[in-house]
């Protein structure tokens, strides 16, 4: 899986303000929608956005938390991925943002540090 360019670089993309976090089942389930601030750093108002579908279980780098509107087609902003026994094994993740910049409400300020913990140790 690769990058495929920043969040305003995208058509259609939801503007930074409307984004709205979706996610495998693996993670909690919020009470509240998780958003982004774009405050955490100067790359905060701009996500990374990486090429793929957030359901597709059939490929090594499996798109696992993805930002849109709605949940319809969401754009890819965290994975999950398998090193081969060859490279040595392992994971690899990866979040186009600062874990410090999702926005989540008061009832849901321990999400972040819940998803965090299981994008590095949930088996996708």
């Amino acid at each position: 899986m690769s990058p495929i360019g920043r969040l305003s670089q995208i058509p259609n993309a939801p503007k930074l303000e409307d984004a709205k976090f979706h996610f495998t089942q693996h993670f909690d389930v919020p009470t509240n929608e998780i958003g982004l601030l774009g405050k955490s750093s100067s790359a905060s108002t701009d996500p990374m956005i990486f090429n793929g579908g957030l359901y597709d279980t059939e490929k090594n780098c499996k798109g696992v938390l993805g930002v849109s509107e709605t949940d319809i087609n969401p754009f890819i902003i965290g994975l999950s991925c398998k090193r081969t026994e060859r490279l040595g094994g392992g994971r690899i993740s990866i979040l186009g943002t600062e874990w410090s910049d999702l926005k989540t409400s008061e009832d849901d300020k321990q999400i972040p540090v819940k998803w965090f913990d299981t994008l590095l140790n949930e088996e996708f």
